[in-house]
């Protein structure tokens, strides 16, 4: 096995081909691979200065452990089959045995303990097997997606089970040339059912309340060629909308979070105070008994994306296809009362068991080719450093032996595109607890 400390491109192998002159070879002490004494034949001086080189990279790893814009210190070891594995370091300390009687006979034993990271994780980033019903890919090309999900168009991609054992996570691409200023919404869902889970929800599939006057618009620009425009009057809160999603769709969406963003086909007016909050409910014979009420916010007047906040769907423990339907139902209230309308398009359940949101700050820079590691927080803009966005949340991470999908909202000012269509892709290095 060799073994060699690694900070960017500078190794200093620690056996094998290439280890400065001194050293004879090196080995780890214990089966957890924290520990590594490296045995050394050669003048004092030579010996000093690999003490030197190794306390250099101790010393740096502990000075770039999980900063961003550094380059971290680890630890790499080959196995006997080639495949080159690494562990972060966060510190360590050296001793040198028998001391400086020891270096003046040419001969010591430099023991090195490695403060490391609970896991291994390949050298080399590998692409995720991405699919949609636009293509595959599991390589640099990418995958195309689209800004909304109806019977033509995905928002997401689904990945293949990633390997390892141990989640790691990701290095995404969102690239959309001529393309400023966009705010990327991304969420991973792993532990639903895919197949059956219905991330999407077309607003003219819903039920008004009482109250509100429904009305079927077309439109090129809305999910599924259509929005729905609701209309009532007065103060009181209203039921929008109410979806029914049976025992099926409830059961695969597994009691996991969910942000429900909502897409409005027009902002509402100036001047306006409207609220909108998402609740979930028991349905039985066409009534609603309100068991879990999402927190409602006020509607801005310059965007069409809303984002709610999250909700566990059901808003109960799911143990296989076991779940009662549970029904998603939209209110709004309008504060000043009067003739009051919403345009709504569609709703899309964005899952939440890993998150990454990327809000824009310099909304002025051309393109949106975006590289973000969700392991060192580094974002990059066609390939540089600079920071056209700022990352919120713990960022996307890939879960071993589980397919999983990931979907992407966007919006640029006030505007949602339902046709913008970036290519993205994903990278992962596989993790381990132990080799």
């Amino acid at each position: 096995m060799n073994i060699s400390l690694v900070q960017g491109g500078a190794a200093l192998p620690l056996n094998g081909a290439g280890a400065p002159a001194p050293v004879v070879d090196a080995r780890f002490m214990e089966d957890a691979l924290r520990e590594v004494e490296v045995a050394c034949e050669g003048s004092p001086g030579e010996i000093a200065a690999l003490t030197d080189a190794i306390g250099v990279k101790l010393f740096e790893a502990q000075r770039c452990y999980g900063l961003a814009g550094e380059e971290w210190v680890f630890v790499h070891v080959t196995l006997a089959d080639g495949a080159e594995w690494r562990s972060p370091l966060q510190g360590g300390s050296l001793t040198s045995l028998n001391g400086l009687a020891g270096r003046a006979g040419a001969q010591q034993v430099l023991r090195v303990k490695l403060d490391r990271a609970g896991y291994w994780e390949k050298a080399a980033l590998q692409y995720a097997a991405l699919s949609n019903r636009h293509g595959s890919s599991a390589g640099p090309q990418g995958l195309s997606i689209y800004n909304h999900g109806d019977d033509g168009h995905d928002c997401f991609v689904d990945l293949a089970a990633p390997e390892g054992d141990l989640p790691a996570p990701a290095v995404l691409s969102f690239s959309k040339s001529d393309q400023a200023g966009l705010e990327i919404y991304a969420g991973s869902g792993v532990y639903l059912d895919l197949p059956n889970a219905g991330l999407f929800l077309e607003g003219e599939d819903g039920v008004s309340g009482a109250g509100v006057t429904a009305s079927l618009q077309a439109s090129a620009a809305a999910s599924s060629g259509h929005y729905v425009q609701l209309a009532w009057s007065g103060s009181a809160e209203v039921t929008l909308r109410h979806f029914t999603l049976g025992v099926a769709r409830s059961s695969a969406l597994a009691g996991r979070v969910y942000r429900p963003v909502v897409r409005l086909q027009s902002a509402i007016a100036a001047g306006e105070r409207m609220w909108l909050r998402a609740a979930l409910n028991y349905e039985q014979s066409g009534l609603l008994e309100p068991v879990c009420t999402g927190e409602a916010v006020l509607l801005p007047t310059d965007r069409l994306m809303i984002a709610l906040p999250p909700l566990a769907l059901p808003p109960w423990p799911v143990l296989g296809a076991s779940s009662q339907s549970v029904n998603l139902s939209l209110h709004a209230c309008e504060e000043g009362g009067g003739s009051n309308s919403l345009n709504l398009d569609a709703i899309t359940l964005l899952p939440l068991d890993s998150t990454l949101r990327l809000i824009p700050l310099v909304t002025s820079y051309p393109n949106t080719l975006l590289t973000y590691d969700c392991q060192t927080r580094l974002l990059l803009n066609e390939g540089k450093s600079i920071q056209t966005h700022f990352a919120e949340g713990p960022g996307i991470e890939l879960v071993p032996g589980r397919p999983q999908r990931l979907v992407f909202v966007t919006r640029t000012g006030a505007g949602w595109d339902i046709h913008l269509n970036p290519q993205v892709n994903v990278q992962y290095r596989p993790r381990k607890r132990t080799l």
